[in-house]
């Protein structure tokens, strides 16, 4: 046996002998890391391609790092209450709600005709061959040969908006919503559509990797927004990643336009709730163009969380209300967007403007096209 092992925090290697005095630079639990080193290990013989691209990209991230740092921060050019942070779980959390509470609103919730059972280890896995019982199964009695997890349960109002996030105004009361993921529930590369994310654990432990749209980030997205497998795709194409654990006892806020995939290296419950602002006007528009150039249809409801940023730059200001109107002009042009329930608001605004700074024609015009 070699008397180094390779850290999964920092990438370097360390002496065995010296293990529990290093992993307590990194405030790592022994446990964790064992079951974190476990997980890495036996996903090679499952889903190889997965965990070759997963262990690359850790090493490219210099280890399962921090989030709490200098240069991270700037690489998402935000302060650093609006760059991606890890909180106590208590800071968004109602107490009053226990794991039971959570684990009772998913069962009584599912509804087969509403609810997606999806498949990690088989890409283009049927649907209706899988069943919830199967979910709630590997919860317990984990099968890396054969994953499947299932989303979006809408459960109590479990989750709040923290304390250091207060100066975010929101359009609406984000309602909490519940994944249901064992070990080896994947989640690829993907884009919230604007919104901005919390996401707590319940009993789970997960690995996040996560990159913000730098341009060249941007780039890569465009090029691969069409893939099956997209983070397999992109291993050593994007910028500024950063990989790291989050453990039951803590959430994450995910800031718009931020690039992420999650592994859940324990299976658990995935409480969250997202939200709409003015500053997620930029990640939306660009989401949705990024769509719409791929050739890739888009239905009226996927519109509704740019119209609810451009409602939001409305009520900001002059400088908001210029952004939200110039992204508006290129993507009045989508007949899907004017299906959405909330255009005839937006319309009611923009109609009573002369005419439009981008394109000059008056804003009427812009419905009749």
């Amino acid at each position: 046996m070699s008397k180094q092992f390779l850290c999964i925090y920092c990438s370097r290697h360390v002496g065995r002998a010296n293990r529990t005095r290093h992993l307590l630079t990194h405030n790592a639990d022994p446990d964790e890391t064992a079951l974190i080193e476990k997980f890495l290990h036996d996903l090679k013989d499952h889903q190889s391609l997965l965990a070759d691209a997963l262990e690359s990209e850790i090493k490219r991230a210099g280890g399962l790092r921090s989030l709490e740092d200098k240069k991270h921060r700037d690489a998402w050019g935000r302060s650093k209450s609006d760059s991606p942070f890890l909180m106590n779980i208590s800071e968004c959390w109602k107490g009053e709600v226990t794991d039971q509470h959570v684990f009772e609103d998913i069962m009584h919730d599912f509804n087969k005709d509403k609810h997606v059972v999806i498949s990690t280890t088989e890409l283009h896995h049927p649907e209706q061959e899988t069943s919830f019982a199967e979910v709630i199964e590997q919860i317990f009695v984990p099968n890396l040969s054969r994953v499947v997890f299932a989303v979006n349960f809408r459960i109590r109002d479990a989750m709040f908006q923290p304390q250091r996030l207060q100066h975010h105004k929101r359009f609406s009361e984000p309602l909490t919503t519940a994944n249901a993921t064992p070990l080896g529930s994947f989640v690829d590369s993907h884009i919230d559509r604007g919104y901005h994310g919390i996401t707590a654990l319940k009993h789970s432990i997960k690995i996040w990797g996560l990159y913000p749209l730098t341009a060249v980030n941007r780039k890569a997205w465009e090029q691969h927004r069409k893939s099956s497998q997209r983070f397999i795709d992109l291993q050593g194409k994007l910028e500024e990643g950063r990989f790291f654990v989050q453990s039951p006892s803590s959430a994450i806020y995910i800031p718009p336009g931020s690039i992420h995939t999650t592994v859940t290296v324990k299976g658990g419950y995935v409480p969250g709730i997202l939200y709409i602002t003015h500053e997620s006007l930029e990640a939306a528009a660009h989401d949705l163009d990024i769509d719409i150039s791929c050739g890739m249809s888009r239905k009226a409801a996927e519109f509704q969380p740019f119209l609810e940023s451009v409602i939001m730059c409305f009520k900001e200001g002059e400088s908001r209300c210029e952004a939200a109107l110039k992204t508006l002009c290129k993507l009045s042009k989508q007949p899907e967007l004017r299906k959405n329930k909330l255009f005839d608001e937006v319309k009611k605004y923009v109609d009573g403007k002369s005419s439009c700074g981008v394109c000059k024609n008056k804003w009427a015009s812009h419905w009749r096209r």
